[in-house]
């Protein structure tokens, strides 16, 4: 009643409106959640009646009775210590309704304004010690922080908006300093989820702890959210928190990191919070929240441009990294536990993940590089460490280790490939014969990030070459003498990303490559062999798709001159082939393949049809075109299209049709491809039974 009926309860002129109203209130603090649930449609309702349309007492203090209620319904149980051991709460339900209050609440901070704010704090201080009540109201705190956030910064408005701007400032600093005082800290972490919700707030309202505090209170609160990572249930959420302050008020720490010797930064507050908070990551040993840590310890060093100075703040942000992994090496060189040893690989994957995060977040967008680039000084000590990593049989035989070091390598190709090149043929080395040693897809990421970086060199399309018919005669040995295509589809999808890599970036090195003719049948072989995987496949038919269609991308004049002078190489392909494709796109599009991948099954036949269609000279009817012949050929096969079975049939005019309106459209080049796109989803729809041969008179008609 109250949702089909809003207008008239909104305006509270009818008797028993009040009422109404109140029985919904008691609905809202009911215990089941289906019931209570129900009460959060009619507010949500409610909302889209203007407020000038209501009565005023179903505008704000409607809504302060609401946020009232929703404080302790929300709140977990006073005994909750987990959710294995949680009896009363059910977690879906739980989460549920936390989620679905989050629009309420959004409504009524727009009704009360810095009202909400006073209200939501003073159910916090109304009774410090009932930690469900100040972890539920901080969750409503946190869940309006984006609309309040918005609001203290923005710099229009009146005189009330200003003062609204300015009380709701006030009202946050001086909760956020009674909250992670030291006097509360105490208090605080005697529950986790407590001081998570803590952390989360703290996070949360960066951007204003950017416009009112001076960076001395920001310093405060990141040192507050380091101590925080002690306690595994609020470690993630400091780590998140710290990477927002980081982020959020970078300008006031910027400030304070420019103060002192500029010759000597390790005894300044930021330098020094820094490399403690890294520290205290690692110890935690959260690989989120490493992560996050390690980006926006990155993030802020980059703002402070100065070249000097920035590579050395980057020093002391990697040394702990670097420090633990160093006595990790150690333990793993000199250990004799096993399970020592382990720990201590395991430790060492998390280090390099944490390296490689800091490295990807300092991409220097002013172009230096060499000596000059903000990694460099990081680079002279790093190096050692992975040549001791390559030189320990252990560690270069661990999975993770491995995959790890490699991606640290790729990072470094991306980011700094000038600084990387006096040493890419002993990496190239270590790539190889790692790749050897396991096949894993991490050894053909690095390759791909190589060819990016340095195959537009003339002088490397020899050796790249050369590296690619190795890499392709590994991997053709190992698909088919230890696993087939469908086991390793990760191993699939790097082998053809990178591939697909050489055609856009070093295209004569794979038109020279001498497993040229290998590379084109094996990804036609592994459309069959990985059943429509999404990954492997897709890479597959992307790596087709772009080889096949070649003249219709958007390429360099050298990318085009060296596919020209291989066109016959790719003609002689598709020419054996053609009709294989065929049959794997069509099949897939008619219900073999999941339906996200149909995008990429048309692409490539589309591919496929347009460049065998111009080069025939004769007419569909005359049944020599290429593509007339092999999707004919295909179509008339029911078991391919999965027609064999339940009855369903397709006429041969249908397939006729659908024949005929592909190759008019590739005739007429790539601006009809999204049509021939349309076209095969209707083809596909029509083999499931979803769709009639009539969707196909607007083609016939264009």
């Amino acid at each position: 009643i109250a949702c089909e009926d809003v207008d008239v309860v909104a305006k509270c002129e009818l008797p028993g409106c009040p009422d109404l109203i109140d029985l919904l209130l008691r609905v809202q603090s009911h215990p089941s959640h289906a019931v209570s649930v129900a009460a959060l449609e009619a507010w949500l309702a409610l909302q889209d009646v203007p407020t000038a349309e209501r009565h005023p007492d179903v505008a704000g203090p409607l809504f302060i009775r609401i946020v009232d209620l929703l404080i302790p319904r929300i709140s977990y149980g006073a005994s909750f210590t987990t959710w294995e051991d949680e009896g009363d709460l059910d977690p879906q339900e739980f989460a549920e309704m936390r989620r679905l209050v989050g629009d309420v609440l959004v409504s009524a901070y727009f009704l009360l304004r810095v009202r909400y704010i006073d209200q939501v704090v003073a159910a916090i201080s109304a009774d410090p010690t009932r930690w469900t009540v100040t972890e539920s109201a901080l969750f409503c705190l946190t869940s309006v922080a984006r609309e309040v956030c918005a609001r203290v910064k923005a710099r229009a408005g009146g005189s009330s908006v200003a003062a609204d701007k300015e009380a709701t400032a006030q009202r946050l600093v001086h909760l956020v300093r009674e909250l992670c005082g030291a006097a509360a800290e105490g208090a605080a972490s005697r529950h986790e989820l407590v001081l998570s919700a803590v952390c989360t707030f703290v996070g949360s309202f960066a951007p204003v702890w950017n416009v009112v505090c001076p960076p001395e209170v920001l310093l405060d609160l990141l040192s507050y959210l380091r101590n925080a990572t002690k306690f595994p249930g609020a470690a993630a959420a400091a780590a998140k928190s710290s990477r927002q302050v980081y982020v959020g008020c970078g300008a006031g720490l910027v400030r304070v990191a420019k103060t002192g010797d500029a010759h000597n930064v390790a005894g300044n507050p930021v330098a020094a919070c820094l490399s403690s908070t890294m520290e205290a990551a690692l110890r935690a040993g959260n690989e989120q929240g490493m992560k996050l840590v390690a980006e926006g310890s990155a993030r802020l060093c980059m703002q402070l441009k100065d070249g000097e100075l920035l590579r050395q703040y980057l020093c002391l942000t990697v040394a702990p990294a670097l420090q633990s992994l160093q006595q990790s090496l150690d333990l793993v060189r000199h250990g004799s536990d096993d399970a020592q040893m382990e720990a201590a690989r395991q430790s060492m994957a998390s280090c390099l993940r944490v390296i490689r995060e800091i490295i990807r977040f300092c991409d220097d967008p002013t172009g230096l590089d060499g000596a000059s680039h903000p990694l460099a000084d990081v680079l002279n000590v790093l190096w050692p460490q992975l040549n001791e990593i390559v030189l320990t049989p252990s560690c270069r035989q661990h999975e993770e280790v491995l995959s790890e070091l490699l991606n640290i390598h790729g990072q470094l190709v991306s980011v700094v490939p000038n600084l990387v090149a006096p040493h890419f043929s002993s990496l190239i080395d270590l790539v190889v014969r790692a790749y050897e040693e396991s096949h894993l897809p991490c050894a053909l990421d690095y390759v791909t990030a190589a060819v990016e970086a340095f195959g537009g060199n003339m002088e490397t399309v020899e050796s790249f070459s050369k590296l690619l018919a190795h890499l392709s005669q590994c991997t053709c040995v190992y698909l088919t003498q230890e696993k087939r295509p469908n086991e390793c589809p990760e191993l699939i999808k790097s082998f053809y990303e990178m591939v697909k890599r050489y055609l856009l970036f070093c295209p004569g090195a794979l038109t020279l490559c001498s497993e040229f003719t290998t590379l084109f049948e094996l990804a036609v072989a592994c459309l069959d062999e990985c059943k429509g995987e999404r990954e492997s496949t897709r890479a597959t038919l992307n790596y087709l798709s772009q080889l096949i269609g070649w003249r219709s991308l958007r390429l360099s004049p050298a990318v085009n001159t060296a596919l020209e002078a291989a066109s016959g190489a790719i003609d002689s392909c598709v020419l054996q082939q053609g009709e294989t494709i065929v049959k794997a796109c069509l099949g897939a599009l008619a219900g073999g393949a999941p339906q996200g991948l149909w995008p990429s099954y048309s692409d490539c036949l589309f591919a496929l049809v347009s460049h065998v269609s111009p080069r025939s000279h004769s007419t569909a009817e005359g049944g020599e075109d290429l593509a007339y012949r092999w999707m004919t050929t295909v179509l008339s096969d029911d078991s391919v299209l999965g027609l064999d079975s339940g009855g369903r049939k397709m006429a041969t005019e249908t397939k006729s049709a659908v024949v005929r309106i592909m190759i008019g459209l590739a005739k007429k080049g790539p601006e009809s491809k999204p049509k021939a796109k349309m076209l095969l989803a209707d083809f596909g729809k029509m083999c499931q039974g979803h769709a009639t041969p009539e969707v196909l008179l607007a083609y016939s008609l264009d």
